[in-house]
């Protein structure tokens, strides 16, 4: 059993012999200092500035409850404020308050008008609960609200609100969170605008209004604010200190109750204190409204804080990664020292891909790595070697297939018209042989000088209509021809000798082969993409076996299937050569298709591309 020095021994002897143990080891040691120190830094100053953070949070969320509730004290001031000076309601109002007996008999109409005025008022304000009139006997004058049932009939003028409200001769006071009642039971929590109201002519006070507001609107207000990861307790008081709205009444009823809120709430001034002991301790933050004098106080529980320090060690984990980056960015740079060279050539190896084969690796060292690099550069000689023979026997073995496919159309043609001056000149005078000659030259002069090169397409109908002449004076005008050519579309380019084996194949085994004269129409067009070439004879068509079969083998077109001797006994030597020329010179997307004609015959069509390119070799 290995001892613990043997084991340690044994570990440091793994790690200083292979790279990945040094870079493990260096690794672990920057992580440790690194964690040790910024942990012990970073939960000094977490503990630190937790509380101050949070208090500071509660206070902008204090200040913005106390923005949102002046605001909305000052809309029903301002209600307030219009009722009383209203000339019309203040003329019906003072005149029903001297004598309100006759409110509800003789004043029908002023009543209505009263009515209609708060009906109104409360559809345009829908936090507004109620309004209600007293004459300054404290008795009711006037009172309307979204409960149904009526107001109970209350002697209010010994009301400490009451007796405020006139001593303030029309300036608004607020009063705080208070039941009505109704006639039907029923309650409702409110706070309320009172204002006494002050005569226009005589600046007298004649009654007082009261605003009552639905408590629930002041819920509105305070709704979603949360304090960490669960509600705070928010409390509303007013200038007295008495609650004029809580979110929570048992919390509320639980702090109310430690010694010491009461003074510090009857304080006019933001403060922060802390009630209770140990673990049931609550951190209060109070903030006072300068124009009503009404608080709001945010409770924090001791444990909520404590929880919050939970965030310290999400942050400790944050700066373990950021340690362990640093850990990564030291091993990557020792790393990369050894394994720069790997980089180079896998850098390399991508330019090969790409078909550059002159790289070579600069060879550094007598390594491993060394080794490899010398490998390398001699593998990229021996396959550079072997691309350039391979390249060199493919360009003979294609060069000898398109002299052989060239040299296949020339002898047939020319046995074919050899045949017809013949013929001729048995029936004929020496003028019209003569013709014949001269016309033959012109095509041998066409194919002999253009052969292996592309030709405009203009050139070549020249040539189709020479050849096609000779054929009417061998066939004694038993075929004619017709052309329906673009001009924007003849100076394309087309390789030489495309057109003639089609034609002929027309004529051979379409035309000649029907009873009747024969006729060719060569169509010439293009659109965005393409040139087309048809040539459309009205013969005796083919079989559609035979024209799928062909159209299969022209779209499958390939050098190492053109089995010459099958196509040389089908008849069909010429078109395929064509076909897998073109393909050759302009892409597989190019070439010949076969279809039938609506009445007789086949069409042969030619795709080329636009814009063909310069006269050339292909």
């Amino acid at each position: 059993m290995k001892t613990i020095k043997q084991l340690f021994e044994s570990v440091l002897k793994r790690v200083y012999g292979h790279v990945k143990y040094q870079l493990f080891f260096t690794y672990m040691l920057v992580g440790i200092i690194t964690l040790t120190t910024l942990g012990g830094v970073l939960l000094y100053v977490f503990t630190r500035d937790l509380t101050e953070k949070n208090f500071l949070y509660v206070e902008q969320l204090n200040n913005q409850i106390l923005l949102n509730l002046e605001s909305n004290l000052s809309d029903i001031q301002q209600d307030s404020f219009f009722i009383n000076y209203d000339r019309d309601l203040y003329s019906i109002i003072k005149a029903t308050s001297q004598n309100t007996a006759l409110f509800n008999s003789d004043y029908v109409a002023s009543y209505r008008n009263i009515d209609n005025y708060f009906f109104n008022m409360l559809q345009r304000r829908r936090q507004i609960w109620g309004y209600s009139i007293y004459t300054l006997d404290g008795e009711v004058l006037y009172s309307i609200s979204r409960y149904p049932e009526r107001l109970v009939d209350k002697q209010v003028n010994n009301e400490p609100w009451f007796i405020e409200a006139v001593e303030q001769r029309g300036r608004p006071i607020t009063r705080g969170r208070h039941e009505i009642k109704y006639s039907g039971g029923g309650s409702k929590s409110v706070i309320s605008i009172v204002r006494a109201m002050v005569g226009f002519e005589d600046n007298t006070i004649f009654g007082v209004i009261v605003v009552d507001e639905d408590i629930e609107y002041i819920a509105k207000i305070i709704e979603n604010i949360k304090i960490g990861d669960s509600k705070g307790i928010v409390i509303i008081a007013d200038s007295h200190g008495a609650l004029v709205y809580s979110n929570s009444d048992k919390e509320y009823a639980k702090v109310s109750s430690y010694e010491g809120y009461k003074q510090n709430v009857l304080l006019n001034t933001n403060i922060s204190y802390t009630l209770g002991t140990g673990n049931d301790r609550v951190h209060m933050i109070q903030s006072i409204s300068e124009q009503t004098g009404w608080k709001v106080i945010t409770c924090i529980d001791h444990n909520e804080l404590v929880k919050d320090s939970a965030l310290a060690r999400n942050i400790i984990i944050t700066f373990m990664l950021i340690c362990l980056a640093i850990t990564y960015v030291i091993s990557a740079f020792v790393s990369s020292q050894a394994t720069k060279p790997l980089i180079h050539m896998k850098e390399l190896m991508l330019e090969v891909e790409k078909g550059d084969f002159n790289v070579q690796v600069p060879v550094h060292g007598h390594n491993e790595i060394s080794s490899l690099e010398k490998g390398f550069n001699s593998m990229i000689t021996k396959i550079r070697q072997l691309i350039q023979k391979e390249y060199q026997e493919k360009l003979l073995r294609n060069e000898a297939e398109l002299n052989l496919l060239q040299a296949q159309i020339n002898p047939h043609f020319l046995y074919n018209t050899l045949g017809s001056i013949k013929s001729m000149a048995r029936s004929e005078n020496a003028s019209i042989t003569a013709k014949m000659i001269q016309t033959l030259s012109r095509i041998f002069r066409y194919s002999l000088g253009s052969m292996g090169i592309t030709v405009s397409i203009r050139e070549e109908i020249e040539y189709i209509k020479d050849y096609l002449l000779l054929q009417q004076y061998r066939f004694q005008d038993k075929i004619s021809a017709s052309y329906d050519l673009d001009e924007s579309a003849l100076d394309e380019q087309i390789l030489v000798m495309c057109l003639q084996p089609i034609v002929e194949n027309a004529i051979i085994h379409g035309l000649m082969q029907k009873n009747g004269n024969g006729h060719i129409h060569i169509v010439l067009q293009h659109d965005n993409d393409y040139t087309k070439l048809l040539i459309i004879d009205d013969g005796i068509g083919m079989d559609d076996d035979v024209m799928n079969k062909i159209n299969a083998e022209l779209q499958n077109a390939d050098s190492q299937n053109l089995n010459l001797g099958l196509y040389v006994k089908n008849n069909k030597i010429g078109m395929l050569n064509v076909n897998y020329r073109i393909k050759y010179k302009f892409g597989k997307q190019y070439g010949l298709i076969i279809g039938k004609n609506d009445g007789a015959g086949i069409t042969v069509e030619i795709s080329l591309p636009r814009n063909s390119g310069e006269v050339g070799s292909i």
